[in-house]
């Protein structure tokens, strides 16, 4: 069931639930503000074509969130469909089933981007400019640092014993706060400090900059540092952090 039915399911409502985000916004942009960008966010977003800024956080924002549930919900899986034990009882290494989990879904989750990259030229997103190594840039940097977060996120599941409540209500916030369809600078300085916590925040800033932005491109090495020290904070917590989970997992399973 995981691996015909299960993945499959993910894969379409991911792709339905994403291309309807960029319906929604292409249906606002259009029709309610003629896809211009006002006087008080041109500082911000740099380029005229606000679809196409709004396009490009989406489709980055999917490409971490299937990376996030990939990776994230493979040990509460294991749980829910009675073969944790099994792995428990073999001299497994976390890190080497993480890395397992999220290679054998990475070419799902680039099916998922290549997807949503379609339906946004379709919509009119005008993605001319970017050059290939920057979406290769842009793509790799994206991938690392939800990776990171996906064991963290893994630890938060298994300790509650649910998916739907912490994936959603962390979904919701990097949404939020994270710049997905509007300049990160807009929120008020608390939420901008709780998104700059979030390392998919400075991949998407710098993926903006080398595109849109040569004139910040002295900014891109703080970026990427950030980003990537961030990320792997939290892969080392999230690998600390499941040696006490483990403990956990393995009285419940019992009871």
């Amino acid at each position: 069931m995981y691996r015909r039915y299960f993945p499959f399911t993910l894969f379409v409502n991911r792709i339905l639930g994403s291309a309807f985000q960029l319906i929604s916004i292409w249906l606002i942009a259009n029709f309610l503000f003629s896809n211009q960008v006002n006087a008080v966010t041109v500082g911000y977003i740099t380029i005229d074509h606000y679809f196409t800024y709004a396009a490009i956080g989406i489709l980055f924002y999917n490409l971490g969130v299937a990376t996030l549930m990939n990776v994230g919900r493979a040990l509460i899986t294991e749980v829910r469909e009675g073969t944790l034990m099994s792995l428990l009882i073999t001299p497994y290494k976390i890190f080497q089933y993480f890395s397992g989990v999220f290679l054998e879904q990475l070419w799902r989750t680039l099916l998922e981007f290549a997807a949503l990259f379609g339906i946004s030229k379709l919509l009119g997103a005008d993605f001319s400019a970017i050059s290939l190594w920057a979406w290769a840039i842009g793509i790799t940097f994206t991938i690392w640092v939800s990776f990171g977060m996906s064991i963290f996120l893994a630890n938060i599941m298994l300790q509650l014993r649910d998916t739907y409540i912490s994936q959603n209500t962390l979904f919701i916030l990097i949404y939020l706060v994270a710049g997905i369809t509007f300049p990160k600078e807009l929120l008020p300085k608390a939420l901008q400090m709780v998104g700059e916590l979030l390392p998919l925040t400075q991949a998407l800033e710098a993926f903006r900059i080398l595109c849109f932005q040569p004139e910040r491109y002295n900014q891109l090495p703080a970026l990427f540092a950030i980003g990537f020290i961030s990320s792997l904070l939290y892969l080392i917590a999230g690998l600390y952090w499941y040696k006490k989970t483990e403990q956990k997992i393995i009285s419940y399973i019992f009871e």
